[in-house]
């Protein structure tokens, strides 16, 4: 969905009294939603039924009402994925100080500068 087209409405001239009204039920339900089997099918064709309303746009607001994963398999996923990149970095911070443990540490003349330069 292309952000210039992300209204989902038209203006204020084009559009029934009731436009914004469902649109705010239907954001107030997506809210309280908790599962997929709880959407209020009604509502959701009421909605696809305003004008500039269709399937895509409209989905794609209730992920921007609620973006976060909601279902166990998203969830289980992202939570490897968490631990996954939690254990690459580690992995790659514990190399790059191995590769530096025969550095001597610099001098304090050295250090005096670098103090100076990020103060």
């Amino acid at each position: 969905m292309s952000s210039q087209a992300s209204w989902l409405m038209p203006y204020k001239r084009k559009r029934d009294a009731a436009h914004v009204p469902t649109l705010w039920r239907f954001y107030r339900h997506c809210l309280q939603l908790q599962s997929a089997a709880g959407l209020d099918v009604e509502l959701f064709d009421a909605c696809c039924s305003l004008r500039q309303v269709g399937v895509v746009s409209l989905t794609m607001g209730m992920f921007w009402c609620r973006p976060e994963p909601r279902d166990l398999l998203t969830e289980v996923l992202c939570d490897g994925a968490r631990r996954l990149l939690a254990q690459a970095v580690e992995a790659e911070v514990a190399e790059w100080i191995d590769s530096h443990a025969d550095a001597s540490p610099p001098s304090s003349a050295r250090r005096s500068a670098l103090k100076r330069t990020t103060s």
